[in-house]
């Protein structure tokens, strides 16, 4: 949890995370900042990985930094969605999801 990484840190960088979050931002309990840019392809079927992906140019100069998410314009895109097919009230299952799939 962001609210135990101590105050002596001025960024922390969340890797192997799917979802691309582009702004840095600030944990209010103690003022630590946080970017997770998530990874620039498709790694995994879950629905993080529909949302667009980044790059950050990061800089550092004496003791401050500055964070610019540059959106990927290539990204293969993933759509992903949800069928509950018992809560329609499917009587013939088996016909409905072939014709979802067609």
């Amino acid at each position: 949890m962001e609210s135990q990484i101590p105050a002596f840190f001025d960024l922390v960088i969340w890797a192997h995370e799917h979802e691309s979050m582009p702004n840095v931002y600030e944990c209010a309990e103690t003022g630590v900042h946080f970017l997770q840019p998530g990874s620039t392809v498709i790694t995994s079927l879950c629905e993080a990985e529909t949302k667009p992906k980044h790059c950050f140019l990061l800089k550092v100069k004496q003791g401050a930094f500055t964070c610019k998410p540059l959106k990927l314009r290539y990204a293969r895109p993933f759509l992903m969605r949800t069928v509950d097919l018992k809560s329609q009230g499917a009587k013939d299952v088996e016909k409905r999801i072939k014709e979802l799939l067609d």
